[in-house]
């Protein structure tokens, strides 16, 4: 949320104090609605309490283990975005898009991107921005969309 607030300010898209961020499970119906939030509900109670929360971590992975590389190379991930706000002259603005990655976002894909952000730095540093620290969108702008979508990723932009 602090990028997305900082983001908002660097490149004055929206007025000062006027940020909004927020962030959506989407579920099929109702009723998986309703499993979900008991499914949160009752793991929140259990992990709070010391004997439960003890019990639960002989079931889940340890510390410095995690996917077989099968299970990473055939991960996937979606996200949709709506981006609201104005432009310097007061005109209000709407983006949407949506963002896939191919394989698992929490191994490959964060690499990825974190890789192609350091590449794009190096090699397109003309079309960065020049000032001090930035968030990735304020400073690479949407050059930096391009490399990962050469790099696997899809990014659409509406």
């Amino acid at each position: 949320m602090l990028f997305v607030f900082r983001e908002t300010k660097e490149k004055s898209y929206l007025e000062a104090g006027k940020e909004i961020y927020t962030e959506v499970l989407s579920t099929p119906d109702v009723f998986v609605s309703g499993v979900v939030f008991v499914v949160m509900i009752v793991a929140g109670l259990l992990l709070s309490v010391s004997f439960s929360r003890n019990i639960i971590k002989k079931f889940v992975p340890t510390p410095g283990t995690g996917p077989t590389r099968k299970i990473i190379e055939s991960g996937k991930w979606a996200t949709h975005y709506i981006a609201k706000g104005r432009t310097p002259d007061g005109r209000e603005v709407t983006v949407r898009g949506r963002a896939k990655g191919h394989q698992d976002p929490g191994y490959n894909d964060t690499a990825r991107m974190l890789s192609e952000s350091a590449v794009h730095l190096a090699l397109s540093r003309d079309k960065c921005a020049e000032r001090g620290f930035c968030t990735p969108a304020a400073a690479y702008g949407p050059t930096f969309i391009d490399r990962l979508r050469t790099a696997g990723q899809d990014w659409i932009i509406e």
